[in-house]
């Protein structure tokens, strides 16, 4: 029994990787004899880009960075219509041969920066409706804003006749979907249900054995991210100056380290490396080391598992490290981290960065431990992330 699992599980983003392995994980306990086929949205076999890649993706967002949105999507669009054609495509038919379904699923796959995932998840709709498959979207982040152009692919997955089943990860989720529905004016469609981001089941992969402890100090990670990032999706930072970020990530660091052993590591986007060697340029203070570029999914699961405290923007460091009870501290940026903080009930652990002093960030991490009705707020999340699974793929396999 097959399904096609449709996201980004081979982005150079690891987090995304998590995501699928995850759901993989938790549909393999739903039925030993189903098989979730992977089909990358950007027809990607690796999570490794390579250094050509690295480098033309984190010029392209730079460029495209500076210009406004409808210029963004004129230049883009193309870009990505062929990114499709030439690697997706060809791809689709053994994908989907004798599949029985199709999830569509995991991260903020309703997003339309520059078209992005529009025109991809518009394709898979359209194969999966020649082939009479029926379709599940399921654990995604929604976006508050769409552009016209976006909204009108995304039309072609809610408006779907073959679609089954449509769940988020988050209620600000749900809430901008059923507006994004209003604004379609879309026919009955599945009730719009919510079950926690599928990373969440991140210690159900957990190889507790690999965390090595060179150090007696407690070991503290501080993820770094490029600020082409956190501007395509921050209303608070986007006039913080590229070295001020640079600057702020090597205070922290050295605030850090005066007590801790200190890595600074990427979940490996292109963008972020590029990033990590401009923080990492110059000599760094006693107790801070950097980490090489992460192999894949488990092995960021693994490392942050081997962690004693972390501070990131970016949402699965952070989810990863709730699911593994690492005391962290989340460097708001986007909508989708504010939800999650909501959600676990953290908010308190969510802080504005770089307004907020070094200082700070190490005081609160110190703090972030799960007491023990935290730790039965995880579990019961924890449980209603294997739920959503179990129910996406039961309303594709009746």
């Amino acid at each position: 029994m097959k399904l096609v699992l449709a996201a980004v599980m081979h982005s150079p983003n690891l987090g995304d990787g998590v995501i699928a392995a995850c759901l993989d994980k938790a549909a393999q306990e739903y039925d030993q004899n189903l098989t979730l086929d992977w089909l990358d949205l950007a027809g990607r076999s690796s999570p490794v880009p390579s250094p050509t890649q690295q480098s033309r993706r984190t010029a392209v967002l730079n460029a495209l960075d500076a210009m406004p949105t409808k210029a963004q999507q004129m230049l883009a669009q193309p870009l990505v219509s062929a990114q499709v054609r030439k690697q997706l495509v060809p791809l689709l038919p053994a994908k989907f041969d004798r599949a029985q379904g199709v999830i569509i699923g995991g991260g903020q796959l309703l997003s339309d920066v520059h078209l992005n995932f529009p025109i991809k998840i518009a394709r898979i709709v359209a194969e999966a409706e020649a082939r009479q498959l029926p379709i599940a979207l399921h654990g995604v982040g929604v976006a508050q804003k769409w552009t016209a152009k976006g909204a009108h692919l995304f039309g072609r997955l809610l408006q779907s006749p073959m679609l089954r089943f449509i769940s988020v990860r988050d209620d600000a989720s749900r809430a901008h979907l059923s507006a994004h529905l209003t604004r379609l004016n879309s026919p009955q469609v599945p009730d719009i249900r919510v079950f926690p981001d599928p990373g969440m089941l991140a210690s159900d992969l957990y190889n507790g054995d690999v965390a090595a402890r060179p150090s007696p100090r407690q070991r503290i990670g501080v993820g770094i991210t490029h600020p082409v990032a956190i501007r395509a999706h921050s209303s608070s930072a986007t006039d913080v100056p590229h070295q001020a970020w640079v600057k702020w990530y090597r205070t922290l660091a050295a605030e850090l380290a005066k007590n801790h052993q200190v890595i600074l590591f990427t979940n490996g986007s292109p963008e972020d490396e590029a990033m990590l060697a401009e923080v990492t340029g110059l000599p760094l203070s006693a107790n801070i080391e950097h980490l090489a570029r992460l192999s894949g999914p488990t092995a960021l699961i693994d490392f942050i598992g081997g962690l004693d405290g972390l501070a990131a923007h970016r949402l699965h460091a952070l989810i990863v490290a709730y699911s593994l009870d690492v005391p962290s501290v989340g460097l708001r940026w986007d909508a989708k981290v504010d939800a999650f903080f909501d959600l676990t009930e953290r908010s308190k652990y969510l802080v504005d960065a770089p307004a907020l002093p070094p200082s700070k960030v190490s005081d609160l991490i110190s703090k972030a431990g799960q007491t023990s009705e935290a730790q039965t707020r995880r579990t019961s999340l924890q449980s209603a992330a294997h739920d959503g699974v179990r129910e996406a793929i039961s309303a594709l396999i009746p």
